[in-house]
């Protein structure tokens, strides 16, 4: 079974994407080459899993929905390492017409104190915006 993640305040700090002519229908052959290597070359620490991706507010919206959710959700190979557990690398393929289209994005999540002044900062501009 695939795990469900919900990206909600992460950050991406980086991103790539290639279009690979004539490789439709290779979706499975390119995460099982990407997975063989990471498990090759033995890198301490480095986990990849098979995960379905959803945006925050999808996820809120749509939650009572399971065949809509699931629709909306992406499959991606994550990256993690555990000594750097805030950075996951997301690793997608998709079929685009005759073509496969590849990309990952690095994400940061943020440290709790940055969710609470991020919080606070949404809270203070909208009592500042009632007062003007």
């Amino acid at each position: 079974m695939v795990r469900k993640v919900t990206l909600s305040d992460e950050k991406i700090l980086d991103s790539w994407s290639v279009l690979i002519e004539d490789a439709n229908g290779r979706v499975e052959e390119f995460y099982d080459s990407v997975l063989k290597f990471v498990e090759e070359e033995r890198m301490p620490n480095v986990r990849a899993e098979m995960v379905k991706a959803f945006p925050h507010s999808t996820a809120k919206i749509f939650s009572k929905f399971s065949k809509s959710l699931r629709a909306l959700g992406r499959d991606y190979l994550m990256v993690s390492n555990d000594y750097l557990d805030r950075y996951r690398m997301f690793i997608g393929a998709k079929d685009y017409g005759k073509n496969l289209n590849v990309s990952w994005y690095l994400v940061c999540e943020p440290y709790l104190l940055d969710k609470l002044f991020k919080k606070a900062s949404r809270k203070n501009r909208l009592y500042a915006n009632l007062f003007v």
